[in-house]
């Protein structure tokens, strides 16, 4: 989406919202869903998982901030 044609005051940027993403981190434990089996998960295949996760997160919330700016701009008053 190119941001420079749209007016600055209709803009408003939505960050992802990190605190959230911690949360996940710290309330999934492998050990206690998967108990007895025994491997690893390489580390390359977590962070993949990870930023395919995050970028998915960072779609959802540009598509919202756009279904959000068409919706204000269609109950503009004309004239």
């Amino acid at each position: 989406m190119d941001h420079s044609t749209l007016p600055s005051e209709d803009i408003t940027e939505v960050k992802p919202d990190i605190s959230l993403t911690k949360m996940i981190y710290k309330r999934f434990d492998i050990d206690s869903y998967l108990p007895l089996y025994d491997f690893q998960v390489p580390v390359g295949l977590v962070n993949q998982m990870m930023e395919l996760i995050l970028g998915m997160q960072q779609e959802l919330t540009t598509a919202w901030t756009q279904m959000a700016f068409d919706d204000r701009r269609g109950r503009r008053p004309r004239g």
